[in-house]
């Protein structure tokens, strides 16, 4: 009953032209003229709930569920799923043999969108996944994997033809919303080098492409970098 009074309202709120839009981490918030409709998802002991206005519903009850994040145009929710399965090695340790799922923000369609892999190469291991993200035009779905001893894996996820594309090194990243860097990337490593262990963020192309040196503080670098 919740889902289909939440279907409801959904599509009041695309008749008035509402737009959800992707906010960082697991927030959505639409806006169209004076009035608003904000949309939010979260975890709840290992089920997605989304909730729209006053109304909230389970999109998933499998109790292994976290990290949502809702689709720029508000018609998705991708989120990690950690099945009891044996865990993967890899140069950080066990790591969990995660999996990534999508699903409609009305609980229907739940599919399975990336799967874990072992593999002798860091690079190519899929596992322990985090940090999701979509591109700003809802087209690709970036996320961390666990790979080398001092840096997880920056991947991409083309959504419309299933293929995961390792794009570098990464301890953590965002994808800035505004301003004349907006598309383009912050992102955090931690490396080790002749005089031993430095964080650094870079501003960084989608494909990867290290642009500038910008700080050592991920959320001041986006503050900083949204503004010019």
């Amino acid at each position: 009953m919740a889902l289909r009074r939440l279907s409801m309202i959904l599509v009041v709120a695309a008749a008035s032209n509402c737009v959800l839009r992707a906010a960082p981490n697991v927030d959505s918030e639409g806006v169209a003229g004076a009035s608003a409709v904000r949309a939010k998802v979260r975890a709840d002991k290992g089920s997605i709930v989304f909730t729209l206005g006053k109304s909230e519903a389970k999109l998933t009850t499998s109790g292994l569920d976290s990290e949502p994040v809702i689709s720029p145009d508000g018609a998705k929710v991708a989120f990690v799923r950690t099945p009891k399965a044996k865990p993967i090695e890899t140069a950080q340790g066990e790591a969990d043999a995660t999996e990534i799922w999508m699903v409609s923000v009305d609980g229907t369609g739940a599919v399975l969108v990336v799967a874990s892999r072992e593999h002798d190469k860091p690079e190519e291991i899929l596992a322990g996944f985090g940090n999701l993200r979509f591109s700003l035009d809802g087209k690709t779905l970036y996320f961390t994997s666990a790979a080398w001893t001092t840096s997880s894996a920056l991947k991409a996820l083309d959504l419309a033809t299933g293929k995961v594309r390792h794009v570098g090194p990464s301890n953590g990243f965002e994808i800035l919303a505004k301003g004349k860097h907006k598309g383009q990337f912050v992102n955090f490593e931690h490396t080790y080098g002749p005089d031993g262990a430095e964080d650094k963020c870079w501003l960084m192309s989608p494909g990867g492409r290290n642009i500038r040196s910008v700080g050592e503080d991920l959320e001041n670098a986006v503050r900083r970098l949204e503004k010019e």
